[in-house]
């Protein structure tokens, strides 16, 4: 995969804090959720926005995931009233689960065990 230009890293981090502030003011994860934008990856053209994002507990991804495609036209409105100005065109939005941490969990589990079972 190509490395990104110094355009789309600006224009990600960009959209990422924009992003940020308009779900946790706009559209709150339910409460006791977390809800976590790890990075944001834009196309060369910046027509389209990769949103990671994790979600903790890990139990309630899959509603907050469905929620989100659910209202992306809505977000994708709230963010074109923020940054409409600076690009000819709204990129689409596209939301990823990023399970990093639930990886990471799930080694340093199985490293516990490991040391466990040592003499």
């Amino acid at each position: 995969m190509k490395a990104e230009s110094t355009r789309q890293k600006k224009f990600s981090k960009r959209i990422q804090e924009e992003l940020s502030f308009i779900l946790m003011k706009d559209f709150p994860p339910p409460s006791g959720t977390l809800l976590s934008i790890h990075g944001v990856r834009t196309t060369p053209d910046l027509l389209l926005c990769r949103i990671y994002f994790s979600v903790f507990p890990a139990t309630q991804s899959p509603v907050l995931m469905e929620e989100m495609e659910a209202r992306k036209k809505e977000i994708r409105n709230s963010l074109a009233q923020k940054i409409g100005k600076l690009v000819r065109r709204m990129p689409e939005l596209e939301f990823r689960l990023d399970d990093t941490l639930e990886e990471v969990d799930k080694m340093e589990d199985l490293f516990r065990k490991i040391r466990k079972e040592e003499p």
